[in-house]
């Protein structure tokens, strides 16, 4: 399997890219990182798009079989950036999390899973990071165990 991975050069995500690119490397040889829509390359079977801060042209989106965006809220609510940060922000605890295709539209595309998942009031950024980083982590797992089979 051919896996890329478009993480925005800016990202919290960056520092935790050795553990990401371990994670997905059960399932690859090789994982092609970019960040930068333009350096995806073709015929891959998935394209993870993980905190990437950009909309992806449909056309870069057609290089690989399957584009997906872990996204911290239960499409089709909560759609756009942060979500994860605006409902905590809010005061909210029970945070659903949701693996789901990308399309043209922003957060519009199909929804692969979706999780629930408590957050303590008390969390240090780190600790939701990691906990958001877990999460993410585990249903593209999940997606690319249910490919294989």
């Amino acid at each position: 399997m051919k896996i890329q991975l478009l993480i925005s050069k800016t990202s919290w995500a960056r520092n935790y890219l050795d553990t990401i690119k371990k994670n997905l490397s059960k399932y690859c040889r090789k994982i092609h990182v970019t960040h930068n829509e333009k350096n995806l390359k073709k015929n891959y079977e998935v394209n993870i798009i993980f905190s990437y801060f950009k909309k992806i042209s449909i056309n870069y989106l057609k290089r690989s079989k399957y584009n997906l965006i872990p996204h911290e809220s239960k499409l089709p609510y909560g759609r756009g950036m942060s979500p994860l940060t605006w409902q905590l922000i809010k005061g909210k605890s029970k945070i659903y999390f949701s693996l789901i295709e990308a399309s043209e539209k922003i957060d519009d595309g199909n929804i692969y899973f979706q999780k629930k998942i408590f957050f303590k009031k008390d969390y240090l950024f780190k600790e939701i990071k990691e906990i958001q980083l877990k999460e993410s982590l585990g249903l593209i797992l999940k997606f690319l165990i249910h490919l294989k089979k």
